[in-house]
């Protein structure tokens, strides 16, 4: 299986308005300005914004008109949302330059350009601020296409969802015979997630944790009959016995601490056995409650084993990735995939909604 993505390097965006569908959704938190003291947002982790900011700088560097910067910030939706003017001082820092910020774009159906101001990048509003995000709306992605000549997926992360910005959009734009790519992470992400699936050494480990069966339980199924070995922890154990579930041999489901937040130590020894002899391991989800130092010890020595392997190494998912930091292994590994759902996604099917999208 081998997918050809539509790429930036192949776009001619001199003089164009480029739209970048962006993954904004990086953690932020209240802090006071030092003169003022007033409580504003600030970004506290800016790596996947910084992991992004490489496609910016191209199309900017390919004599673009402008760029228009759009994504979400936050699980909350409508009223309750998260203004992404949070991350534009994040952005102007990463980019070296201006962003100007569109608060009413989405709401009024246009940019509101001053006559004299030169914008080269512009930042929307949250996406989520908006009903129509979520359910696709095509009159919503009609009219965001109408803001740009060219549009570029560089959210990855949430490539798995069948949202107006990330499919809609895209459609609109092919429907009306203007460009769509991938942006330069997606691509790799898409690169490096399919060498799993590709005829990967063997034996191939995949280890699922955190909880939501509901969206776990399609990988588990899929990777039952793909991978060697497949080993289940997290809440998923406790949620597989709840539903009364049964799998093959190959899968091998933790049995859980007392307290319900860690995987047990035979579980962690019979895991770590696994992982040992494995040449392609892939990672998704956390052992436990691995932020309390008492339910930290599943996830850590799941991460350590992993480090250790000496096989093709690939996690993903924002919890997974900060045990991974927290235990100090982030160099140990291949990929380390911005998405944690989207991930476990395309290599269960091979492809993503905003892929397909892309792809036409």
């Amino acid at each position: 299986m081998t997918v050809k993505l539509p790429l930036i390097e192949n776009l001619d965006v001199a003089g164009k308005r480029v739209l970048i569908r962006a993954d904004l959704d990086v953690p932020i938190a209240k802090v006071k300005d030092g003169n003022s003291q007033e409580i504003e947002l600030k970004v506290i982790d800016d790596a996947r914004i910084r992991e992004i900011i490489p496609t910016f700088k191209t199309i900017l560097d390919k004599g673009c008109k402008t760029i228009v910067i759009f994504g979400h910030l936050g699980h909350e939706t409508g009223a309750r949302a998260t203004s992404t003017f949070a991350v534009l001082g994040t952005l102007e820092k990463l980019l070296g330059q201006p962003v100007s910020f569109f608060s009413e774009a989405l709401k009024q159906g246009r940019l509101n350009v001053p006559p004299n101001e030169n914008v080269r990048v512009g930042l929307l509003e949250n996406l989520r601020f908006y009903e129509s995000e979520e359910t696709n709306d095509k009159n919503f992605s009609e009219m965001i296409a109408g803001f740009g000549d060219i549009y570029i997926n560089e959210s990855f992360a949430t490539s798995h969802r069948v949202h107006a910005s990330l499919v809609g959009v895209p459609k609109v734009m092919r429907e009306q015979n203007k460009p769509v790519a991938a942006g330069l992470r997606f691509t790799q992400e898409v690169s490096m997630l399919s060498r799993v699936l590709e005829n990967p050494k063997r034996p191939l480990v995949v280890i699922i944790g955190g909880a939501k069966l509901e969206s776990k339980l399609p990988v588990i199924t899929k990777m039952e009959k793909f991978a060697d070995r497949v080993l289940v922890g997290g809440k998923l154990p406790s949620e597989i016995a709840a539903e009364g579930l049964k799998f093959s041999d190959k899968v091998v489901v933790a049995s859980i601490t007392k307290s319900g937040k860690d995987i047990d130590e035979e579980s962690q020894r019979r895991f770590k056995s696994e992982i040992s002899v494995a040449e392609t391991v892939v990672w998704g989800g956390p052992m436990g409650v691995f932020e309390e130092e008492e339910n930290e010890r599943g996830t850590k020595e799941i991460a350590l084993a992993i480090a250790d392997c000496s096989g093709y190494k690939v996690a993903g998912g924002g919890d997974t990735q900060e045990a991974i930091r927290k235990f100090d292994q982030m160099e140990k590994f291949d990929w380390l995939s911005i998405g944690g759902g989207a991930m476990l996604e395309f290599l269960a099917t091979g492809t993503l909604p905003a892929l397909e999208a892309l792809l036409g």
